[in-house]
């Protein structure tokens, strides 16, 4: 049975909400993780210029979690991870897994 806009549109509100919060509590814990290495205070601007991060780690979970078909769980598991990676640290991330397929590309032929 088709879904009517409404609800196709509430679904994807709530699906979106959702990621948002995971790849938010991910910058917290990284946020936190600052405060207690004495690098950041808790409550400063740096808490609420975090929200665009998360947003972004947001969208890019997002798309990874359905370019993979990963199911709903494990979607939220890595926006979550991404959001306390940032920008920086998935840029590390995808660069090592890159050379490491290349390195083993050029090994093979």
């Amino acid at each position: 049975m088709p879904q009517n806009d409404a609800t196709s549109w509430l679904g994807g509100l709530i699906t979106g909400l959702s990621l948002l919060i995971s790849a938010y509590v991910g910058r917290l814990t990284w946020h936190t993780r600052e405060v207690r290495s004495g690098r950041r205070r808790f409550w400063s601007i740096d808490l609420a210029l975090d929200l665009p991060t998360a947003a972004g780690m947001a969208l890019l979970g997002y798309g990874a979690s359905e370019y993979l078909d990963l199911t709903p769980g494990v979607s939220h598991a890595l926006t979550g991870v991404l959001g306390y990676l940032g920008p920086r640290g998935t840029e590390i991330l995808v660069a090592g897994w890159w050379r490491a397929r290349a390195a083993r590309d050029a090994a093979k032929g």
